[in-house]
């Protein structure tokens, strides 16, 4: 019972602080009616992914759209574009999805760190702790981690949605993907970066994304930073900053692609001169028998000359197929 009643009291806080906000909003947003624009309850919630969260009971099921948490805010995501622009509000939608930006990247860079810190207790928390009472208190504290973790992919999930709502093109929602259930998966790359059998292991998309993560006092991630070449320029461009461990292995994936590309050619060009070789060779011996008068040697040097050449032909063909680098 005092633990409903500690939830009441927080939603009727909560409910006196949306109603202020809204009451704010439509003196910067006026000449609408928003009772007909804005729906009651929001399409995105913190709670929507989370199954855990209902704790509800059965009662209460035909008030929980009324719930403070499910209510919307007067604010241009809410609306849409298109409604913006109808009403004169595109530099506030605009202002808006700038912020909503600079909170989806916020939030990423705290998922990244979370993530690390989950790793790190896992493999030195939970794999070394002794007995049982080490055991509980490891767990407890990967528990905690989880909770943050959870709490930021849907805080992401809920800026991602208002973007969604602001944004004309589609360039803006490529950068930032939806994130899964597998995107959540470490594979041991933060805190054992030299372990075997991480060749094919791959990071999810946002420990890819560029712009986030350049904190100088990151204790769990260390980045590093590279030059960008423009092919097109022939020039070198801004530093790009980047997950180390997982450039480094592209890195050396590459290289050596480029590597057996080059051995490839080398082979390649060693078949052409060994079956040129082989076509001079018996020329050469075409050209003795004939001295000699030996017809039949005559006719098998010419049989095997056409047969080099043929060969030497088909292998220059194939060759000039080959790209000479990635």
């Amino acid at each position: 019972m005092a633990e409903k009643t500690d939830v009441q009291d927080r939603r009727n806080r909560l409910q006196s602080r949306i109603t202020s906000f809204n009451h704010q909003s439509q003196i910067f947003l006026p000449n609408a009616n928003w009772d007909e624009l804005v729906p009651r309850t929001a399409k995105f919630t913190y709670g929507d992914d989370d199954g855990d969260d209902k704790e509800e009971d059965d009662d209460d099921d035909d008030w929980e759209d009324e719930f403070p948490e499910k209510l919307t805010l007067c604010l241009p995501s809410t609306l849409g574009k298109n409604q913006c622009i109808k009403h004169g509000w595109g530099l506030i939608a605009d202002q808006e999805l700038g912020l909503r930006v600079g909170e989806v990247d916020e939030c990423l860079e705290r998922l990244r760190l979370a993530l690390g810190h989950k790793s790190l207790l896992l493999r030195n928390g939970v794999r070394k702790a002794a007995g049982q009472k080490g055991k509980t208190r490891a767990w407890t504290d990967v528990a905690k981690i989880e909770n943050i973790i959870k709490k930021e992919v849907n805080a992401y999930r809920c800026a991602r949605e208002a973007i969604k709502s602001l944004v004309g093109d589609k360039k803006l929602l490529d950068r930032y993907e939806a994130i899964t259930t597998e995107d959540l998966k470490m594979s041991g790359d933060v805190v054992e970066e030299s372990r075997f059998g991480q060749r094919n292991d791959a990071l999810a998309w946002f420990w890819r994304l560029d712009g986030i993560g350049q904190r100088p006092n990151d204790t769990w991630m260390q980045e590093c930073e590279y030059l960008k070449f423009n092919r097109e320029l022939q020039l070198l461009n801004q530093n790009k900053t980047v997950y180390r461990v997982n450039w480094h292995r592209a890195k050396a994936r590459y290289s050596r692609w480029v590597e057996e590309v080059k051995i490839v050619h080398t082979e390649i060009k060693s078949t052409v001169g060994w079956f040129s070789h082989q076509r001079t060779t018996w020329e050469r011996r075409a050209e003795d028998a004939k001295v000699t008068v030996q017809r039949g040697h005559e006719c098998y040097a010419n049989k095997q000359v056409l047969m080099w050449g043929a060969m030497e032909k088909s292998a220059k063909d194939l060759l000039n197929e080959c790209p000479e680098n990635l």
